[in-house]
């Protein structure tokens, strides 16, 4: 299965600005048969970690049908992974998290945030969640 190559990994694309690293996730989910969730969140667009997290769990909740999910996974700046996980067990269904301009991610907090996101996706959790990173920064991996 195609779903499989993403869901329960974490993966880093790295390539100029409009060089199709985007499409490249869509395409690899072309014919997926687990109806995979696809979450999108670019960087670029928000300049407070509270701003991304809340982002984060507002679309993982839209995606998989369980609207609210960033009132109770988001509370005083952080970000409750295990009610992230309760709802993606819940409805049974895979989602990647597709991270858009990720070389963000490395400027905020000690990239705090992004340690965790790592974290998450590596718990138990994994059998749900895919995480892709896109990034223009040849660097990227070198910043963390």
């Amino acid at each position: 299965k195609v779903d499989g190559r993403l869901v329960g990994h974490t993966y880093i694309i790295n390539g100029p600005a409009q060089s199709g690293k985007t499409s490249l996730v869509f395409w690899a989910l072309r014919h997926d048969e687990m109806e995979t969730a696809i979450v999108v969140v670019d960087c670029a667009i928000y300049r407070t970690e509270m701003q991304f997290i809340q982002k984060l769990a507002r679309e993982v909740g839209e995606q998989i049908g369980m609207g609210g999910l960033d009132r109770r996974a988001v509370a005083q700046e952080n970000i409750k992974f295990s009610e992230l996980n309760g709802a993606i067990r819940q409805q049974e269904r895979p989602v990647v998290i597709l991270i858009r301009n990720a070389e963000r991610l490395v400027e905020y907090r000690k990239q705090i945030l992004l340690y965790n996101l790592l974290e998450w996706v590596a718990s138990d959790i994994k059998k749900w969640v895919g995480l892709v990173f896109t990034t223009r920064l040849i660097s990227f991996v070198d910043r963390f």
